[in-house]
């Protein structure tokens, strides 16, 4: 094989490389950014129940067991448009 045509495959597997390089760098930093985004959002709409225990308690209806609220498959609260919360116990067992 001439020298041009080694050279000319040498750059093209190198373009190649790079190429793939800049692809799988931009699919985890999207990927990344997107769930920080994410994760963002959550604390931010759920943010006021995550240290205020009697908060979380009167979204999960336990300070009022008899709750007309109460559905099958535990108490879920509509928090606003984005959130439902679901309540487990220590357990990790969906609350009924």
């Amino acid at each position: 094989m001439k020298l041009s045509a080694q050279v000319a495959a040498l750059t093209a597997g190198l373009v190649v490389a790079t190429a793939a390089i800049i692809g799988a760098a931009g699919l985890v930093m999207t990927r990344n950014g997107l769930d920080d985004s994410i994760d963002r959002s959550i604390e931010s709409a759920v943010g006021p129940l995550r240290n205020d225990v009697p908060a979380a308690e009167a979204t999960c209806g336990i300070d009022n067991p008899k709750s007309r609220d109460r559905k099958p498959g535990g108490p879920r609260r509509r928090i606003n448009r984005e959130v439902l919360v679901q309540c487990l116990d220590a357990t990790g067992s969906i609350m009924e």
